[in-house]
């Protein structure tokens, strides 16, 4: 009981982030596995950081943080240093003001963006759930991110190794 609870308190701020941010336009989708774990443990290090809402970068840690797969394999085909890259996310995120810890973290305006995206972005793959890649290219897209200049790489980039992976 207690389990459903405590997923009800991180999922439910997320539906109504993903009707705001433009989900209600697309299929109805649904979220991978890796997905949900990653949407879990963005939670846990918004708590454990004392931050008052889930932030893009919570996201993006606990994406990359999942044991390798597309992503890993198209970043260090695009050359890019995952280890780098953790830490870049970890000093932006001691940036954000610490409060104190609450149980229910909603989700910031550029965290519940990068949702929106990606559900469109499962739609442009033909693709049922929302997965991690989709997540990441999200990220990639949004305006104002520091991910695309810290990586060197950008969206049609990531996108079209993507794909040719996809092909092999």
């Amino acid at each position: 009981m207690y389990g459903a609870i405590k997923v009800a308190r991180i999922f439910y701020p997320l539906v109504k982030v993903l009707n705001y941010f433009g989900a209600r336009t697309s299929k109805h989708k649904s979220f991978s596995a890796q997905v949900r774990a990653a949407i879990e443990n963005s939670h846990k290090h918004a708590l454990q950081r004392s931050h008052s809402c889930i932030e893009r970068e919570h996201l993006l840690l606990s994406v990359l943080e999942q044991p390798p797969g597309r992503i890993h394999e198209a970043l260090k085909l695009l050359g890019c240093d995952i280890t780098r890259l953790l830490h870049e996310i970890a000093e932006a995120l001691t940036s954000y003001p610490k409060t104190r810890p609450n149980a229910s973290h909603p989700f910031s305006k550029q965290a519940g963006e990068v949702l929106g995206l990606a559900c469109g972005i499962a739609n442009e793959f033909d693709s049922a759930t929302i997965e991690t890649e989709h997540l990441f290219l999200a990220m990639l897209k949004q305006e104002n991110n520091w991910l695309a200049p810290a990586l060197g790489i950008n969206y049609e980039t990531f996108y079209s190794q993507l794909k040719r992976l996809s092909a092999n």
